[in-house]
């Protein structure tokens, strides 16, 4: 009965933000506050990526249907991030991240074992810190591992903050890219090309309102695996899905470039067209 009633406060617009907002807010308060030593801590762990790569270009890896293994050979030796289950298109390339990150709580709670198994390439992981409950032992005693503190975004209504310093409060757009390329500004880079990032994920829910793992898939590159614990975004959207992560990417765009920063989309096709595209062969030159 009370999750009956808070899911119809939830899907209502007025209700969400009258009643839910406020509500959630304290509620994530309430961990921050739980938590606050092994968010301390890993702030503080943070600040050694400052400025570490200044002046230096890199590559941002989405997990979209158009990223392939042939494109990810060709930017072996170069910077790059990458998130979540990419770690399945590892035995289809020599190809691995330089740093590894991952945002969504649910996701972390499925796959925060599979990421000490399989995630064995990356120099360091970036892992959400606002739910260590969701973490392993072995993730959270892990050196390789450095932990961020992802910003509420509880309305698509609200404005979408860009974070000059990682290490304190990260700007939350609705994709682990968002927060990636706040990290890569963080650490410097003046040059920042993003690839597979297809930004066509608009529809997850089949005709009856169920999560249907297959339009799910088809958002991702060749041989990923669906994730179990994914939930659906229970914020009601007016605009759709991909709102929000649009407006963090003009939030992006806009400070990038007011920063002497510059975002490009390598994309091969896709639905993102907020920052310039180039070509990736070019761009390799």
């Amino acid at each position: 009965m009370i999750k009956a009633l808070i899911r119809r406060l939830n899907g209502n617009p007025f209700t969400r933000e009258l009643i839910m907002i406020p509500i959630i807010f304290v509620r994530d308060m309430m961990w921050a506050s739980r938590n606050r030593s092994f968010i301390r801590d890993g702030r503080q762990g943070l600040k050694q990526f400052k400025d570490i790569h200044r002046g230096k270009r890199c590559f941002i890896i989405g997990n979209g249907p158009s990223l392939s293994p042939n494109d990810l050979e060709k930017i072996r030796g170069e910077y790059s991030f990458a998130a979540n289950r990419i770690y399945d298109i590892y035995p289809k390339t020599e190809w691995g991240p330089t740093y590894y990150g991952v945002q969504d709580f649910y996701v972390l709670r499925e796959i925060t074992k599979e990421i000490e198994d399989a995630e064995d390439r990356a120099e360091a992981r970036f892992i959400v810190s606002n739910r260590p409950e969701y973490m392993c032992e072995t993730m959270k005693q892990d050196p390789k591992n450095h932990f961020f503190y992802l910003g509420s975004c509880l309305s698509e209504n609200r404005p979408i903050k860009f974070a000059a310093d990682f290490s304190k409060t990260v700007g939350n757009g609705w994709t682990i890219t968002y927060a990636l390329i706040q990290l890569a500004v963080y650490m410097g880079f003046s040059e920042i090309y993003l690839m597979g990032v297809d930004h066509s994920y608009e529809k997850f829910i089949d005709e009856k309102g169920n999560f249907d793992v297959r339009l799910h898939m088809a958002s991702h590159f060749e041989g990923a695996r669906p994730y179990r614990n994914l939930r659906v975004n229970n914020v009601p959207h007016k605009r759709g899905p991909l709102y929000v992560s649009t407006k963090a990417y003009e939030k992006a765009e806009a400070y990038s470039r007011s920063h002497g920063v510059q975002i490009y989309n390598c994309t091969r096709g896709g639905c993102l067209e907020t920052f310039e595209r180039k070509c990736l062969e070019n761009v390799l030159q």
